[in-house]
């Protein structure tokens, strides 16, 4: 997950330094992989807009007419080259975020002055399949792009699979702002008109699918996004397609729930969701034409008492319904898929997407709304004065309400090692979105926020507790153990052991630890007794059985040592249990 630092700042205005910002990072589970900052552009990198696109003949390339507050002409061999976009141009002597240095040349036998950019020409973006397109009238012509895409920086975290609620920007600061940053809230507000919806939506089965919305928007102008959504967008790696299908991503990458565009002209009398019918195909928006399952769940066009695929559910949409330059009305779909259902298809298919790693995991099922009317709001900003979203939105709702978690406070406290005060591990549990209601003296019952998919035990919230207050507060030392009154000495057999090690280790000894896995063949050819207990599922061949004597580790360990040129004397032990026909602990040395 790429989280750019200003786009941070935007929900977390109190956030500090990015250094600082890892090392609280760090402290609440999410490691960082890199800190990197955004290229600034050249001062001799300008917004320039096409006039004119002249076929270069034989040459497979064309001349560009632009306009950068006087006439450039530049030779491009970009496919996407045309009239009244902007572009990023770089004149002569503009120095480029590789080193490259632009000058005046022939190309093509062709006098160019300057270079058009791609995403990464520009430094941006990893994507080089095209001049990176930008809106006409975005600057005036001339004007450094340096003065819009200032300083800024990229931190790339790794998400663990339990966390799918870092996997947005919203969702990073959230959980920073529980170490007492203040949060700002996402607010989307979209001006909505009482226009009617031309379609309506069904599900075939709610296990599959159990909450599925339809907004619907008109009046929409599809262009290039602004500039600062475009750097965003690559530098979160995506690379931006058009203002609506931008903010699709946008709105994604934001608040975490992925959606999927429209054209609604094209989705007939509404969408239909169920699984796939044999001999079914559908061509994806990467021009795949794919063999489906009927375990694949499908989203489907209603026509009349059929329907026809458009789209992977939670994975990729259709290539018939997608958008294109001439759309003018949009269909918005904001689901909740089963996250097993994406993740068997899109292993079927060899096809990962961002929307199938954060469905996969768990996205929010209750930020359906949200989210839809931050991509609204977006359009509205990004499509043209004309956008009329639709007061009203189609949805079929069978989320069922999650079990409260039963929650001691004197509980954590034995388990961490702390005594940290009830109101204040109830305070941190409020402040990560939980909601707690008194069942008892010390005992209470805690609701989860539905981001938090991985909290559904008692000691999920323990864990959430330690790690607030921060691990490096915990002090080092063994668990307090309660034992019944009829099993006191309990942790004697520990005692024991650890005061054997600690003769040994005294006697100049050095302790392994050895796999417990052995062969039949391995004790047979070092004369221990041959296994009893078998592995039904071994590793390895080597290791298809519980060992039975400690000694043959040890040799091992021996051998290991000469191999690698050491010189003894080798004074080796291990502490560790051998199964014959029962378990017991053993000394090897």
């Amino acid at each position: 997950m790429k989280v750019v630092y200003s786009w941070l700042k935007e929900f977390l205005p109190e956030a500090p330094r990015s250094d600082r910002l890892e090392e609280m990072l760090a402290g609440l589970g999410i490691e960082t992989e890199a800190i990197y900052p955004l290229p600034v552009p050249h001062s001799k990198i300008v917004f320039a807009q096409v006039k004119e696109v002249r076929p270069i003949e034989g040459k497979g390339v064309q001349q560009l007419i632009l306009d950068a507050g006087l006439e450039v002409r530049v030779v491009s061999a970009a496919s996407n080259a045309k009239a009244g976009v902007g572009v990023a141009l770089a004149l002569p002597g503009a120095v480029l975020p590789d080193g490259s240095c632009i000058s005046a040349r022939k190309v093509a036998g062709v006098e160019s002055f300057g270079m058009a950019l791609s995403a990464r020409e520009l430094g941006m973006g990893e994507y080089a399949g095209g001049l990176l397109e930008l809106p006409p009238d975005a600057l005036p012509p001339g004007t450094p792009l340096a003065e819009v895409y200032g300083p800024d920086e990229v931190i790339e975290i790794e998400i663990t699979p339990n966390r799918p609620d870092w996997l947005s920007v919203y969702g990073v600061a959230r959980d920073l702002a529980a170490l007492g940053l203040g949060l700002v809230e996402p607010n989307p507000s979209p001006k909505t008109t009482p226009i009617p919806l031309p379609f309506g939506v069904w599900i075939e089965d709610p296990r599959a699918c159990d909450r599925f919305t339809l907004f619907y928007a008109r009046g929409v102008r599809v262009g290039p996004s602004p500039l600062l959504a475009q750097r965003r967008l690559l530098a979160a790696g995506m690379r931006p397609i058009s203002n609506v299908v931008d903010a699709t991503n946008y709105a994604m990458l934001e608040l975490g729930n992925p959606m999927h565009a429209y054209d609604a002209k094209r989705i007939g009398e509404g969408l239909y969701v169920r699984f796939a019918r044999p001999g079914e195909r559908l061509t994806t928006l990467d021009g795949v034409t794919r063999a489906l399952s009927p375990d694949d769940l499908l989203i489907t066009v209603k026509k009349g008492p059929e329907s026809y695929p458009a789209g992977l559910a939670g994975i990729m949409g259709g290539a018939q319904e997608e958008i294109w330059e001439g759309t003018t009305a949009v269909a918005l779909e904001v689901a909740h898929f089963d996250p097993v259902v994406v993740r068997r298809s899109a292993k079927r298919h060899g096809l990962r997407t961002e929307a199938s790693y954060r469905f996969e995991r768990g996205a929010d099922p209750e930020g359906l709304l949200r989210a839809a009317a931050r991509f609204l709001e977006l359009l509205q900003a990004w499509g043209g004065e004309g956008v009329e979203a639709a007061a009203e939105w189609r949805e079929l709702n069978h989320l069922q309400p999650r079990a409260p978690i039963p929650f001691r406070p004197a509980y954590t406290n034995r388990l961490v090692g702390l005594e940290y005060p009830e109101e204040e591990q109830l305070s941190i549990l409020r402040r990560l979105g939980c909601r707690a209601e008194a069942e008892g003296t010390g005992l209470y019952r805690v609701y989860p926020p539905s981001h938090r998919v991985d909290l559904n035990i008692e000691e999920d919230l323990v864990e959430e507790v330690a790690r607030i207050v921060g691990y490096e507060k915990i002090p080092v030392r063994l668990p307090s153990f309660f034992p019944h009154p009829d099993n006191l000495g309990v942790d004697e057999p520990y005692e024991a052991s650890e005061r054997l090690k600690a003769v040994m280790a005294g006697l100049g000894f050095q302790e392994v630890i050895n796999y417990a896995w052995t062969s039949p063949e391995e004790c047979e050819h070092l004369r221990a007794p041959l296994p009893t207990v078998y592995m039904q599922n071994p590793q390895t061949r080597e290791r298809t059985a519980l060992r039975t004597m400690l000694y043959p580790g040890l040799l091992k360990n021996l051998q290991a040592a000469l191999a690698q040129g050491e010189e003894g004397p080798f004074l080796l032990f291990e502490l560790g249990r051998v199964f014959q026909r029962t378990e017991t602990p053993h000394l090897g040395a």
